[in-house]
């Protein structure tokens, strides 16, 4: 085998994708206390390092920022979403996080449209 970088064929790819998936990997199952990192904790320098090494996707710097989406990839998503409802846990915490200060529109006037049909204004 030549030595540097090896590139993997497909069907090397596929074979080892096919040999590492569900119970065939080793850590399938060991979540929790089975996990080998269960109750062990990342030291604060190591939290920094890890917190520094991550990849900030943020804004513009998010690959897909600015690029339009296609109509057929938002008719997919929009099927996908087709027939579910928020959770009442998930409603309640929407419902928190828009109320009171949180609110975009707290502490502001009313806009003079809005107050058409509304005596309080």
């Amino acid at each position: 085998m030549p030595t540097g970088v090896y590139k993997h064929t497909k069907e090397h790819c596929k074979k080892q994708r096919e040999n590492m998936t569900g119970s065939k990997n080793p850590m399938y199952g060991r979540s929790g206390v089975k996990s080998p990192s269960f109750g062990k904790h990342h030291s604060a320098e190591t939290r920094k390092k890890m917190s520094n090494n991550h990849a900030d996707f943020s804004g513009t710097k998010h690959p897909h920022y600015g690029k339009p989406v296609s109509k057929e990839t938002r008719k997919k998503m929009r099927t996908a979403r087709l027939g579910t409802h928020p959770s009442e846990i998930t409603r309640q915490k929407h419902s928190k996080s828009v109320s009171g200060i949180f609110n975009p529109m707290f502490g502001k006037p009313r806009p003079a449209y809005l107050c058409q049909h509304v005596a309080s204004c």
